[in-house]
């Protein structure tokens, strides 16, 4: 399969050097992006799939994101980010518009695998796009199912 990057590898690197910086400043060991300008930011994840839930986990002491979506868009993670195989996991589409299972304990099973059980966990609550890395940390509206949640959520939206 041929990535279609629209930066170099590089560029990707700066970005997310920068964002665990301000993750650190923060005190945030682990940073979830559901703001799909964010999750291009820092993989150059591009699709319109934002329609289901999906994720990118940026955890201190892993050396890439990882993306997680809807299985059908795994194709897509792999064909526009940057990141290996592994760390692009994808729920089964069963999780889709299921009364039973939820994409977000999938989500939050591979958050406590990086140590989110004990972590410092940053979302995203506000509504600003990390743009540069003058803000490399921003938006919106992400809550962990209560059977699943972290001891210590932290705003890891751009104040």
């Amino acid at each position: 399969m041929i990535k279609e990057l629209h930066f170099e590898l590089g560029e990707f690197q700066t970005r997310l050097a920068a964002v665990k910086k301000e993750m650190a400043k923060r005190g945030i060991d682990i940073l979830l992006l559901s703001e799909p300008p964010n999750q291009n930011y820092l993989t150059g994840y591009n699709a319109y799939s934002f329609y289901t839930p999906q994720m990118v986990v940026v955890a201190q002491d892993h050396a890439e994101p990882i993306w997680i979506g809807r299985f059908m868009d795994r194709v897509s993670a792999s064909m526009t980010t940057y990141l290996s195989e592994d760390n692009i996991r994808a729920y089964p589409d069963t999780y889709v518009q299921s009364a039973t299972l939820s994409a977000y304990t999938f989500m939050a099973d591979i958050v406590k695998e990086l140590g989110g059980e004990k972590a410092r966990i940053g979302v995203e609550m506000g509504d600003i796009t990390i743009r540069h890395a003058a803000t490399p940390i921003s938006p919106a509206h992400y809550r962990m199912p209560s059977s699943s949640t972290p001891t210590s959520l932290l705003d890891g939206s751009d104040s």
